[in-house]
């Protein structure tokens, strides 16, 4: 199926019923321009044949294969649409976004802004290390457990702001949208959230609940920096972790141009400097 050429070639072309585009429907009659949305095909009487035809209301009077005409078009089988799921997210990535309508949900990790970290930050070496980098910015909603009701989840809004030159690590925490939030920020993302999974682990021991083991629990983790998306055999890694390729490519060639240190532009290829 390709549903990606059609979904291109729909973005330029005009339905002939309603004159706005997105129209992916064409007329199978040769050299007929019409084309259609589906709703408006069936609303304008394009008639549909079950070898996955279509013919416009013009044309569908010259044809004779009544028996072939498809009358009930409701689909009951699992339809596969294999797209490219790495270039859908790179290509989401790299527009700009604010905060409110970019989401990316992984799980019970909602992912509102990638960050990004300026030539000095990079240079300074205090906003990466072996393991990780902090890019100024970045913005997660964790949905995890309340450290005041058992049995109860609640939202944790992490980020990573700069701070005197260094990256802080803030969690706001709403257990009530109609409450106020609750703030922790600390230098580290493993502290910040060690305080919040102690508080749940004793609230959970309180009730004798099942225990957290605290000790296994990483800051990283729990703010989405080791989040991976798989798909059959292949592990694809998001942005952020493709990230610290760029920042080895910028030291090698001491690049000067920011969109090489932005973290939304993803193939080294890109960069022209």
């Amino acid at each position: 199926m390709c549903v990606e050429q059609a979904f291109k070639r729909s973005t330029t072309t005009e339905c002939a019923s309603c004159r706005d585009r997105g129209a992916s429907l064409t007329c199978f009659f040769q050299r007929c321009p019409n084309a259609y949305h589906f709703p408006c095909a069936v609303t304008s009487g394009c008639v549909f044949y079950k070898n996955k035809t279509i013919m416009c209301p013009m044309h569908a009077s010259r044809t004779t294969a009544v028996d072939q005409i498809l009358d009930d078009k409701s689909v009951f089988r699992k339809v596969w649409i294999n797209r490219d799921e790495v270039k859908q997210i790179q290509n989401s990535m790299a527009e700009e976004h604010d905060e409110v309508t970019y989401i990316l949900r992984i799980g019970g990790l909602v992912l509102h802004n990638i960050g990004q970290l300026l030539p000095h930050q990079i240079q300074s070496g205090i906003f990466h290390n072996r393991n990780f980098i902090y890019p100024v910015g970045y913005s997660i909603t964790r949905f995890y457990w309340s450290m005041r009701h058992p049995n109860r989840r609640c939202a944790y809004h992490c980020s990573i702001i700069n701070v005197d030159n260094k990256p802080m690590f803030r969690i706001r925490i709403q257990e009530n949208p109609n409450e106020p939030y609750e703030e922790i920020l600390e230098s580290s993302a493993k502290t910040a959230w060690h305080k919040i999974v102690d508080e749940i682990d004793s609230i959970r021991r309180k009730h004798r609940l099942v225990k957290m083991f605290s000790v296994f629990v990483s800051g990283e983790d729990l703010y989405g920096l080791t989040v991976r998306i798989q798909k059959k055999k292949r592990i694809f890694r998001l942005a952020f972790r493709v990230f610290r390729s760029r920042i080895s490519f910028v030291w090698l060639n001491h690049c000067q141009a920011l969109k090489c240190y932005r973290i939304m532009h993803l193939n080294m290829a890109d960069c022209n400097c």
